[in-house]
């Protein structure tokens, strides 16, 4: 799907839409009489987001393969292609996998030992059925948690049908100076900072003000431990002995928001709604009929832009036959 308007561009959205443009620079002080603060936005949209995934997923349907690895030898980005990566020290506990953010739902994987490709697109799918009626390996004692006889081990792999939520959207953070850099014979490097960085793996940091500029950039988070990092760059190019260190930082507004840009609209006028209810404010007549009577029906509606069609061939008599 055509998922492209970026935080700052929805910004500016709703400045318009809320009547929040200001002539003058914003203070913290005019945030508190905003409809939507800006230090409020991120979790407003977010939860506007979840609640259109929640009445409608059919756009937020996957086939991924879930890749178990182990954090303390080896690290991974959250999410690369196909790929999900679950860090075992994180999410297992035994033989229990708890079913990690931004996952909603899994509601089907391909069976072990069915499959003889790596992609394991040649098995059998079966659905995770909950402990009344588990009468294999693998099961679900509870909403978000899976049960494997075998085991969750690094390396483990399994190919699933999911419901993923968009990413959540974060303010920006200011930047924080970084102490050391170790470059790694993988191309990443692991990095030390003055203080903490509010980030999740998967994140962007931002790197400026070093000597060389070289490394200077952005860098995908792989590995978060307070003050201690382990990033890959993306447009930075990391190399040679480092004069100067500069400072790290999360930069908001190029982060994509999660829909369809078709349904812009529909999300800046659930973002509006609930931002006037937070002022005790009616929602303009014209636009409450817009969201509930146009953009919603459309919604529900949506479906994805490639229309399958699965067939079931049954032998026997016709209706009303003898054989």
């Amino acid at each position: 799907m055509a998922k492209s308007t970026t935080f700052a561009e929805l910004l500016e959205i709703l400045d318009f839409e809320l009547d929040q443009k200001k002539e003058v620079p914003d203070t913290a002080e005019a945030d508190r009489f905003r409809s939507l603060p800006r230090t409020e936005a991120p979790r407003v949209i977010n939860d506007c987001l979840k609640s259109l995934v929640k009445s409608n997923d059919s756009d937020y349907k996957e086939e991924i393969i879930l890749h178990f690895y182990d954090s303390s030898d080896e690290h991974f980005p959250l999410r690369d292609g196909e790929y999900f990566y679950i860090d075992i020290n994180e999410c297992v506990n035994g033989k229990i996998f708890t079913i990690p953010k931004p996952i909603k739902e899994l509601r089907a994987y391909i069976l072990p030992d069915s499959y003889s490709e790596d992609t394991q697109t040649s098995g059998r799918w079966e659905l995770f059925k909950d402990s009344s009626v588990c009468g294999g390996y693998i099961y679900s004692p509870s909403k978000d948690k899976i049960f494997n006889y075998d085991g969750w081990v690094a390396g483990y792999e399994m190919r699933v049908q999911a419901v993923l939520y968009p990413t959540d959207l974060k303010n920006s953070i200011d930047p924080i100076e970084v102490k050391t850099v170790t470059i790694n014979a993988d191309d990443t490097i692991d990095v030390e900072l003055d203080s903490a960085l509010a980030v999740e793996r998967g994140d962007i940091v931002t790197f400026t003000d070093f000597d060389p500029d070289v490394y200077d950039g952005t860098y995908r988070v792989l590995y978060v431990s307070g003050v201690d990092l382990v990033l890959d760059p993306i447009t930075a190019a990391p190399a040679g002995a480092i004069t100067t260190e500069g400072d790290a930082s999360f930069v908001a507004d190029n982060q994509i928001i999660g829909i369809d840009d078709a349904f812009v609209r529909l999300l800046t006028l659930e973002i509006k709604k609930t931002a006037y209810s937070r002022k005790n404010k009616p929602m303009d007549t014209y636009e409450y009929i817009e969201l509930t009577r146009e953009r919603l029906p459309e919604w529900l509606r949506e479906k994805g832009r490639v229309s399958t069609i699965g067939t079931l061939n049954y032998s026997g008599a016709s209706f009303g036959r003898k054989r």
